[in-house]
């Protein structure tokens, strides 16, 4: 996984919206690290699938797991 404070801004943004990193320890609400692992790849499909309905594909062909600029454009509002 990769790592940053970017992440860490990004797990925080899950969490306030109700996209849970995890519900205890590292990643859930006030515990989110600059990790980004399994668990905020799952947070971040459910937020894609649930806002901008993109369920499937992948980060090169729908965008679906990247945090590109659809998505933060989503997170943003």
């Amino acid at each position: 996984g990769m790592e940053g404070a970017d992440v860490k801004q990004l797990q925080q943004a899950l969490n306030a919206r109700g996209f849970l990193v995890a519900l205890s320890g590292a990643g859930s609400p006030g515990n989110e690290t600059t990790y980004f692992g399994p668990a905020t790849l799952a947070a971040l499909k459910q937020f894609q699938c649930q806002t901008l309905n993109v369920c499937s594909g992948t980060a090169y062909t729908t965008g679906y797991g990247q945090t590109g600029p659809m998505t933060r454009a989503r997170l943003n509002q």
